[in-house]
């Protein structure tokens, strides 16, 4: 989870092996934004459905490192490091798929809609009810659409394909098209900044 300096909250987290971490651009886009911001990890409940999440382990941004150019409705991306790295090395790290999406591929998004803990986005709409997958892999120049369930604060969701690499940067909320920017062609403009080696 990100908690803005500012005031609001998205969602971020780690790319690669080293100290890395990736957002969406409007979350935040300078240096003083960075600093003055606050990351959780493990920020979730012990079950499915419960309501009693842990502190989780909070470091603060460090570094800004690369911006995307243009505007939140294409790549939309902030590349930036944290303080304290080695505390939340533990949790895992994800990978950019270097490849465009299929359409009708499965997705799921993890997330902190709303500035929750963190919810899993498998359905659509409903639990239960038709499983995510890629509307369009090529719905512009820029993104790829889907309908999976997501609401603010998913802002900087990593969309995950069935083998859990990152397909898209999600950043554009609505129906029936929810929009994440291309993961592939993020990896494109920041290759020479992280470790995507598995």
């Amino acid at each position: 989870k990100l908690l803005i300096g500012g005031g609001g909250s998205c969602t971020t987290w780690r790319v690669g092996d080293t100290n890395r971490m990736l957002t969406n651009k409007h979350c935040f886009s300078t240096q003083a934004a960075v600093q003055a911001s606050e990351m959780q990890f493990n920020f979730q409940c012990a079950t499915c459905g419960g309501n009693n999440p842990g502190a989780g382990t909070k470091v603060s941004g460090a570094q800004l490192i690369k911006v995307s150019t243009g505007g939140s409705s294409q790549l939309d991306y902030t590349l930036y490091s944290v303080n304290n790295f080695t505390a939340i090395q533990g949790f895992g790290t994800l990978y950019l798929e270097t490849r465009a999406a299929s359409t009708g591929e499965r997705i799921y998004i993890p997330g902190h809609g709303d500035g929750r803990p963190k919810r899993l986005s498998i359905y659509e709409n409903t639990q239960g009810g038709t499983l995510c997958t890629v509307r369009s892999g090529n719905y512009n120049t820029y993104n790829m659409s889907y309908s999976c369930d997501t609401s603010g604060g998913n802002s900087g969701s990593p969309v995950l394909s069935a083998n859990h690499r990152v397909l898209a940067l999600h950043h554009l909320g609505g129906c029936p098209n929810n929009q994440g920017a291309k993961a592939h062609l993020i990896y494109n403009q920041i290759a020479g900044l992280i470790d995507n080696t598995p």
